[in-house]
């Protein structure tokens, strides 16, 4: 750099050594670590003190140690050495080459050590084209002209020479020129930046470099970040404790800060644990400015409310990114990053949280929830920390298979006992696998702690009892034991749920990750001696405890499951259990005197008891569940009927199963009954009339295939009707009669059940329903499969869900009348040819069935009425259009068109659909995708007339899964850049004769009998590949880049006739399943001796194949 009139301060001496070579040798060794990032070289006149001073100031506030003439020297150092000291260790050069750049010898100096540095270590090199052209530069001509015609009356022609050089080599590179921002400088200044910024990755978080099988969870957040629109979006990515979210959101943040698209990035990790004190939130939201300001700027912020008015006035009229990491309270958050309007256009807030229910205060546009690792990726994580590497070692591939098994796809546990492993002994791996199977790595412990410490008492309760005995449950069950022990269940469970503690399936069954029940049981486990462990969850040590009589009042559950004989526990060995509210005993015996025994007890689950038990006194008055389902001896004249029917707060009675049964106890005292389950007692025929008693009971259930256990039996209940006093059941809400094909008709009464909300019907032999159904305030409705069913009465208004299957059919009943419709599904109406228009008028529609219906042909153009229809399915129909109003439906997202072969075409298709399924046969023209943005899946068989398929499958961007089928395609559109798409399959496109280049992304491949393709393209790219089918593939002679794929764990090549050879295998150390069947000319496999975790090999009728060396595949099943 050189500032006017510096030139004759410096000594003579200095530039003439600076000049040559000889000073080569003084500069360091390395140039990382040094005192300065970046250095400036500029004419000082032309821009020193506004552009250069300028962009210093941009950079300084950017965070970067910048090196200028200005503030880099000290008063009475040596120029030289620190000038060439400063270059040699900054990791970008930017020259500013300004119109009197070339007439400063130190410039130009300078720009030869630049190009030095450049050559010989890889220094980046940023020019700046300050009101001057690159071929000025490059070339010397206008002003630089002028300046050489000086220079070579003063300096030696070598030196000029090397000047010259210097410009030509700087002057054709890619540089930014003050033309390209229209002359505005201040634009330039952000740009150069910017791209400092990108290059250097100064704003870049630390992330693991061990990243597998994150791509597609990184792409589809990028997605909902949507970079491209003006509008401030804040986007919540949640899940379990070590699930991932940090190390994906520090991912994405670097892509981003990186992108240019910013002007300020921050990443503030760890914000739970920084806002456990009320002064820390001044302290974060002090760290948040100082990122996106000057480090100075907030010296003055004395409290929070200061803090958020600075935060608002630095980040209002600034397009910033900010991640804030580990959230769990939003009232804080609410003062770092408020509202939208803080924050200028195009602004990005990501947040990561256990708990995404802790923000519902903030404005959250979209949130994500991260999966859990497939078990290909899982175990290619876990060997990269284990072995340092993608595969197991020689004889460790069970080992690490029982390992990843445990740890059931939560990355930290995977990453935690990899490391854990790392280098140890077989003996070592055997220990731990022992100790993992009780209890989980002390990392994850850790991690899963900080989500269960906040809970209250309550909730603790609910947490243990739902990971030692209840996962699998329905909810509906536990839920009146804790009710009745005051545990306030329903608050208790969203809780948990959103600490990502618990999940419910279907809105039913309770479900824990395997690590979440580990760590619960260990909490139980560590509650002192055993016979004061609150949970006994274990048959041993249940039985143990008993036996011994070692049981305490802390003791609250015990589960002793005798599975291959009778047991026998006595009254003695309850004696000390006063708190006990859980007691399952599956194939036992009590016996004794219960008197004063169990006092407490709320549920007893008592599978298989014993015909004639010999108990006396078993008085449970406060039983609030019994469960004597799975039950081969109980009998309608059972003995102990009389002392279970002190129970009078029973809530809940399940007799499923129990095949001695041929009528139902006697009710009458079970006055508090809420839910009676009968399901599959394959002799029962009679409910016993005293059923009308039970005025609170709300849910029977008498199905087959409904199950609250885990596994269910297939056996059916041979009921024909129900009783008349059912309709004397006022609080009734459930009747559930799944699959009782024996039951033909329903009472009359049904019209008097006034709390009637769920019937289910289907698979059922009733012929009719009474006319009084329409009384009710039904809100399901299903007759799913009712072959017998031949009309409908007139239905209630208040149906959500209404799923029938009726053959005689031929037309809808009225529909105008069902406002509340949400579901409507008529399935297999063989003789259904008409719609009536009044569907259109169902606004709340949201998904419509009319599959397997042969006779229908057209569909009503009201259809464009249907605002909230979401599913259409119109499978095995005889439409022959849709109507154009389809386009109008803007909240279709799938549509499915499965075996309509008289659908010749298809009109514009709303551009809110994410799933297409097409099989028509008949179809002549494809309309164009291009305005399907949202797409995810497309499934699209054509048949034989269409011979192209739109080209702009390939701009499907969100596009997750492809399937083509029969198609006479001889071409596939290039998808290469649809970086979302995991699945891609063709099946039988025989005259398509090469597949263009795939995206990185694919997860599944599979082509199957294309007979005319020839070639593939080079698939070592596919690194995330899991399966690859290439079946009947007559013509294929290679397959390149199939040695990379080391994610690969099943490969099926067969009937590929043309095949010779593969490329070496060695590399698929995760392969487990291998098929080359019918590939005659197949006559070598390299590698496969090394393949230690194949399990299945299948080489049938390789006719050519040389012999295979099998020794050492040890896990070689077939």
């Amino acid at each position: 750099m050189d500032y006017e009139g510096n030139t004759k301060k410096r000594k003579r001496s200095s530039s003439a050594n600076f000049a040559g070579n000889t000073l080569s040798a003084s500069a360091p060794a390395s140039a990382s670590g040094g005192q300065f990032e970046v250095f400036l070289s500029f004419r000082g006149k032309d821009t020193g003190k506004t552009f250069t001073d300028f962009l210093y100031t941009y950079l300084y506030e950017a965070g970067f140690r910048i090196f200028r003439d200005k503030e880099g020297l000290h008063v009475g150092e040596e120029i030289g050495p620190m000038l060439l000291k400063a270059i040699n260790e900054s990791k970008v050069s930017i020259p500013i080459f300004s119109r009197n750049y070339a007439s400063s010898k130190w410039c130009l100096l300078e720009l030869v050590e630049m190009v030095n540095c450049h050559e010989t270590k890889g220094q980046l090199i940023f020019p700046i084209f300050y009101k001057v052209k690159p071929s000025d530069v490059r070339d010397q001509t206008g002003s630089y002209e002028k300046a050489f015609r000086k220079h070579q009356q003063h300096f030696d022609k070598k030196i000029v020479r090397r000047w010259k050089k210097a410009l030509r080599v700087v002057g054709k590179m890619k540089g930014l020129e003050l033309e390209e921002t229209n002359g505005y400088e201040g634009e330039l200044v952000k740009k150069v930046t910017s791209d400092v910024l990108s290059v250097l990755k100064k704003n870049n978080v630390v992330v693991t470099e061990n990243l597998v099988g994150i791509d597609h969870d990184v792409e589809k957040i990028m997605g909902l970040v949507n970079v491209g629109s003006n509008d401030v979006h804040m986007v919540v990515i949640h899940g379990m404790a070590g699930i991932g979210k940090t190390t994906i959101a520090g991912v994405i943040y670097n892509k981003l800060s990186n992108s240019g698209c910013f002007e300020c990035c921050c990443f503030l990790r760890n914000v739970r644990v920084m806002l456990q004190k009320d002064d820390d939130l001044l302290n974060l939201q002090k760290q948040l400015i100082k990122r996106i300001r000057k480090p100075n700027c907030c010296d003055d912020i004395s409290n929070v409310d200061e803090g958020v008015n600075t935060i608002k006035d630095i980040v209002c009229k600034k397009k910033v990114l900010i991640v804030l990491d580990d959230v769990d309270e939003n009232r804080k958050l609410g003062k770092i990053a408020g509202e939208h309007n803080w924050f200028g256009s195009g602004s990005r807030i990501i947040v990561t949280t256990r708990n995404p229910h802790a923000l519902n205060l903030l404005s959250v546009d979209r949130t994500y929830e991260l999966p859990l690792m497939e078990p290909g990726p899982s175990l290619q994580l876990f060997c990269k920390h284990a072995f340092k590497r993608s595969s197991p070692l020689e004889d460790y591939y069970i080992l690490s298979k029982n390992v990843v098994s445990i740890a059931a796809g939560l990355p930290l546990a995977l990453e935690s006992i990899g490391s854990f492993l790392c280098n140890t002994e077989r003996v070592v791996w055997e220990d731990k696998l022992k100790e993992l199977k009780e209890i989980p790595h002390a990392d994850v412990q850790e991690s899963l702690r900080i989500s269960y410490e906040g809970l209250n008492g309550s909730q603790e309760s609910i947490f243990l009892d739902i990971a030692c005995l209840f996962i699998g449950e329905d909810k509906r069950l536990p839920f009146c034991m804790w009710d009745d022990c005051k545990f306030v269940p329903s608050a208790g469970i969203e809780v948990l749920k959103r600490r990502s503690l618990v999940k419910i399936e279907d809105d039913k069954w309770l479900r824990m990750h395997d690590q979440l029940r580990d760590f619960g049981r260990q909490i139980v486990r560590k509650e002192k001696d055993q016979g004061k462990h609150s949970r006994l969850f274990i048959h041993k040590e249940a039985s143990d405890v008993l036996k011994r009589q070692m049981g305490t009042d802390q003791v609250e559950a015990i589960c002793v499951k005798a599975d291959d004989r009778f047991e026998v526990f006595t009254d003695e060995e309850f004696r000390n259990l006063r708190n006990l509210r859980f007691l399952r005993v599956d194939n036992a015996d009590l016996v004794g005197n219960f008197k004063d025994l169990l006092l407490n007890l709320k549920w007893l689950r008592w599978h298989n008891c014993p015909g004639n038990s010999r108990l006396t006194n078993f008085h449970l008055e406060k039983l609030v569940i019994l469960d004597l389902s799975n039950n081969n001896y109980l009998k309608d004249n059972w003995k102990d009927w009389s002392q279970i029917k002190m129970a009078e707060k029973l809530k809940v009675l399940n007799l499923s199963r129990c095949e001695g049964l041929t009528r139902t106890p006697d009710f009458s005292t079970f006055t508090a009954l809420e839910i009676l389950i009968l399901g599959m007692c394959q002799n029962l025929v009679e409910i016993d009339q005293s059923i009308w008693k039970l005025k609170t009971l709300r849910v029977l259930d008498i199905s087959t295939d409904v199950s609250y256990l885990a596994t269910p039996i297939r056996k059916f209940t041979p009921i024909t009707k129900f009783p008349d006093a059912i309709g004397n059941l006022e609080k009734l809400e459930e009747i559930n009669a799944s699959h009782c094909f024996h039951l033909q008709e329903f009472p009359s009464s049904i019209g008097r059940l006034s709390s009637l909300r769920i019937l289910r019907l289907d698979a059922t032999g009733i012929c009719s329903l009474p006319t009084s159904i329409c009384e009710l305030s039904l809100q399901t409705l299903d007759l799913y499969q009712c072959q017998k069913l031949q009309s409908l009465p007139k239905l209630p208004s208040s149906l959500t869900s209404l799923r029938v299957t009726c053959t005689s059919m031929r037309t809808f009943p009225s529909l105008s009348n069902l406002i509340n419709l949400k579901e409507l599904c008529f399935d297999v109406c063989v003789n259904l040819v008409k719609i009536p228009t009044d569907i259109g008028k169902l606004s709340k529609l949201e998904t419509l069935t009319l599959s397997n219906c042969n006779k229908l042909v057209e569909f009503p153009s009201s259809i464009g009425g249907l605002s909230s229809l979401r599913i259409l399915r119109l499978d095995t129909t005889g439409i022959c259009s849709l109507p154009t109003g389809i386009c109008e439906l803007s909240s279709l997202q799938t549509l499915h068109l499965y075996r309509c072969s008289q659908l010749r075409s298809l009109p514009e298709l709303p551009p809110s659909l994410t799933s297409l399924h097409v099989t028509c046969t008949s179809m002549e023209t494809f309309p164009s995708l291009s305005k399907l943005i949202h797409l995810k899946k497309l499934s699209f068989e054509p048949g034989e007339n269409l011979v192209e398929i739109p080209s702009d499958i390939g701009k499907l961007s969100k596009l997750e899964t492809l399937y083509l089928w029969d198609t006479k395609i001889c071409t596939l559109p290039e998808i290469g850049d649809l970086s979302l798409l995991m699945q891609l399959e063709l099946h039988v496109c025989r005259n398509l004769q090469c597949i263009p280049r795939l995206p990185s992304s694919l997860i599944k491949l599979r082509l199957h009998k294309c007979k005319s393709v020839e070639s593939l393209p080079d698939l070592s790219n596919l690194i995330n590949l899991s399966e690859l089918s290439l079946r009947v593939l007559p013509k294929l002679m290679e397959i390149q880049g199939l040695g990379k794929l080391e994610s690969l764990m099943s490969l099926n090549i067969s009937f590929c006739k043309s095949l010779e050879r593969l490329p070496n295998v060695s590399n698929l150390g995760i392969l487990k399943e291998l098929k080359l069947c019918y590939c005659q000319k197949l006559a070598k496999v390299e590698g496969l001796g090394v393949l230690k975790s194949l399990e299945t090999l299948d080489v049938t009728g390789c006719t050519s194949l040389e012999r295979l060396d099998l020794s050492n595949l040890k896990n070689l099943k077939e």
